[in-house]
């Protein structure tokens, strides 16, 4: 049976635990959904155990781990995957996935992909995927309704899944 991203946010942070919000959490989830939206249908279950000894590793080499660790580490893990699954590769557990110093790697990854929009396009994604915010808080900041910026990310993510 498939996991969703609720259920391995829950595991992870429980598993770990990772103290955390009632919104980082919800914001990871988000994260998790995102990122597996690059690998297909089976996007979760594929970064699942990958990030689960990733943050395993974390723990044991630092003796804590905090809810941003586990972020960069579900962008690390995503981007191996994806890389692995392109390739059509089996991937080699244990390769060791370089660790970023200060780079957000998720704000990379995002940026990256986003070059090929337009300016306000990219604008709205980065507010959402890097920065966090919430469609109300886009909303609010670009004095539009709610509605309609969350039909311009349907309309973008459906984009950007048919680029890719």
């Amino acid at each position: 049976m498939p996991i969703d991203a609720a259920t391995l946010t829950t595991v992870i942070c429980n598993a770990f635990q990772v103290k955390s919000t009632q919104d980082e959490l919800q914001q990871l989830e988000r994260r998790i959904r995102y990122h597996a939206s690059f690998l297909g249908p089976d996007g979760i279950d594929e970064i699942a155990s990958l990030l689960f000894i990733e943050c395993d590793e974390h723990l044991r080499a630092n003796h804590e781990l905090e809810i941003d660790d586990v972020k960069r580490i579900l962008s690390r893990v995503q981007k191996r995957v994806f890389r692995f699954a392109s390739s059509g590769s089996m991937i080699p557990l244990n390769e060791k996935i370089p660790v970023a110093k200060k780079t957000n790697d998720v704000a990379i990854a995002v940026r990256t992909l986003l070059d090929g929009l337009n300016p306000k396009d990219a604008f709205i994604l980065d507010m959402y995927y890097v920065q966090g915010m919430t469609l109300a808080e886009i909303a609010s900041l670009n004095k539009v309704s709610v509605s309609k910026i969350s039909r311009q990310m349907k309309t973008l993510l459906d984009k950007l899944s048919v680029q890719g």
